[in-house]
């Protein structure tokens, strides 16, 4: 009788083991997990660098600004100048090219810009032109 409830526990064990392998061995090789439609934001760092550098490389393309504040606005980043900069500085540290470099700085350069001219428009009198005779009773003063 205790022989049969041994043989019983390697059993359950056994198929166990066997059935955990065979789980694996599907959902590493047959049916992998594929991720599409990933946000930029859930990336490794080293494919975060990447699309950065991606899309520093569209802007020299494109010279479109506000497209590329667009794109990196999918790292949901609150400073992009910033990441970008930080992306340039560790291609130098590393063995980045020049040219990557380049276009890394050139970028956050542009951006920085943008983000002083639009502090600059704030503060002046100037952004409420247009705006505050908008109301009909003001419209004759």
């Amino acid at each position: 009788m205790a022989r049969q409830g041994g043989l019983w526990a390697a059993g359950v064990v056994a198929g166990t083991v066997i059935g955990a392998a065979i789980g694996l061995a599907i959902a590493w090789r047959v049916w992998p997990v594929t991720y599409t439609n990933t946000s930029p934001a859930v990336l490794r760092q080293d494919f975060h660098d990447e699309y950065i550098l991606i899309v520093a490389t569209a802007y020299e393309a494109e010279g479109d600004l506000a497209r590329a504040r667009q794109r990196l606005d999918r790292l949901e980043s609150n400073e992009p100048a910033a990441s970008v900069r930080e992306v340039a500085e560790r291609l130098k540290r590393g063995s980045g090219r020049d040219e990557d470099i380049a276009r890394l700085i050139h970028l956050t350069q542009a951006l920085e810009r943008d983000v002083e001219a639009d502090a600059t428009d704030l503060t002046s009198p100037r952004h409420l032109q247009g705006h505050l005779c908008t109301f009909p009773y003001l419209a004759g003063r």
